[in-house]
């Protein structure tokens, strides 16, 4: 993976494109609800519990909208995102937009309990590539975003293992879709 990653960065000093490995299409009905995650069984998870160790999450993205549209990137633990609500516990970034592209924000959620980060500078959804890392650890997760850090929170940090999961939803007749370039996992030991 580390190397695809740099391969897919950098070819000389030109930064590349989204190649698209994944792409969570809505279709073009409003209210399409699209979700792509890990799979979980009671207590399994890909990620450990932040309690237990560190690590970092990162992953390369664009979107094909900024308009109409929700979108979610991050870590849970069941259920998974969907109109019905967020997932009990989870790491997660996420933009609504209206007619007009929205701000990004970081979340952090235990026990149906969410605690919101408003990042700074200000990150407004577009159609560029873009990075985004949460570094995990037992009482803080921070937020970075294309290498930035951007906000930090020390609550609501889920103790249980975690699964990746990647939402997009429109609002509108239009499908909206959210392009997963890379993904990577690093844990410390």
């Amino acid at each position: 993976l580390r190397a695809d990653r740099h391969r897919f960065r950098r070819r000389g000093k030109q930064r590349l494109n989204v190649v698209s490995v994944w792409k969570v299409n809505t279709g073009a009905v409003s209210t399409n609800d699209y979700i792509l995650y890990g799979a979980q069984n009671v207590g399994d998870g890909i990620f450990p519990a932040a309690s237990a160790t560190s690590y970092i999450y990162e992953v390369r993205f664009s979107l094909s909208s900024a308009a109409d549209s929700y979108y979610a990137i991050g870590v849970q633990n069941g259920p998974p995102f969907s109109f019905a609500g967020p997932p009990g516990s989870g790491i997660w970034v996420e933009v609504t937009n209206t007619a007009s592209a929205g701000n990004w924000q970081g979340i952090t959620r235990t026990g149906g309990t969410s605690t919101t980060i408003t990042f700074s500078p200000t990150q407004t959804a577009n159609t560029s590539v873009h990075v985004v890392r949460f570094v995990v650890t037992s009482s803080t997760v921070t937020f970075f975003w294309d290498g930035t850090s951007v906000g930090s929170s020390t609550t609501n940090i889920p103790t249980n293992v975690q699964s990746p999961q990647f939402e997009a939803k429109t609002s509108a007749a239009a499908a909206k879709t959210l392009n997963l370039d890379t993904w990577i996992f690093s844990m410390k030991r």
